[in-house]
C-alpha cells in the first residue's frame, strides 16, 4: 500500500494540525535525543516515526533537553535552536505524559515496523516540513551566504 501525493500532504496537514491545536489537552510524549554516534539524517528518521507514533496516540510531540545534548550547547539544547518549535504546547499544561529517549526508542525497533515495515513506512510518511523548519536565526545566516555568493536576498 503506498500513499499518492495528495494522501502524504493531507497526512502532513493532519499532523500539523495535530501538534499545534487550538487547546492543548496535556496528552504529551517527551523525546530526549541521547542516541550518540546517529546523523542528523538517521535521527530525523527516527523522529518521524516516533512524531506518527504520537500522533496516533493521540500525543503532541514536545523535544526536552538530553543531559548531555547532541546538537546544541545553549538553551534550549535541543534541535529547536535551529530549527522552529514543534508545538505550541508546553508541558506545564500537561496532565498526561509518557517519555522516551531516541536511544530507547531505537533499541525497541517499534520503528523498524517488523515484517511489514514497508506497509508501516507508506501509510506513515515522514514530517521533515514539520520537524526541520528553519528558525530566524538559521534562515538569517543561510540569505547572509546566499548574499555573499550572489544569490537572492
Amino acid at each position: 500500500m503506498s500513499l499518492n501525493t495528495t494522501g502524504s500532504r493531507r497526512w502532513d496537514q493532519d499532523l500539523f494540525k495535530h501538534q499545534f491545536p487550538t487547546t492543548c489537552e496535556g496528552r504529551f510524549m517527551t523525546v530526549k535525543d541521547d542516541l550518540f554516534g546517529a546523523g542528523l539524517g538517521f535521527t530525523s528518521i527516527l523522529l518521524s516515526r516516533l512524531m506518527n507514533h504520537a500522533m496516533l496516540q493521540k500525543r503532541v510531540l514536545v523535544e526536552v533537553p538530553a543531559k548531555n545534548p547532541r546538537w546544541c550547547t545553549k538553551s534550549p539544547y535541543t534541535l529547536q535552536c535551529f530549527y522552529q518549535p514543534w508545538t505550541n504546547c508546553s508541558l506545564e499544561q500537561g496532565t498526561n505524559i509518557i517519555s522516551i529517549s531516541l536511544a530507547q526508542y531505537h533499541k525497541s525497533r517499534r520503528w523498524w515496523g517488523g515484517r511489514n515495515r514497508k506497509e508501516t513506512a507508506s501509510l506513515h510518511p515522514p514530517p521533515p516540513q514539520l520537524l526541520f523548519r528553519p528558525n530566524a536565526f538559521v534562515q538569517s545566516h543561510v540569505n547572509g551566504i546566499l548574499r555573499q555568493c550572489g544569490g537572492y536576498d
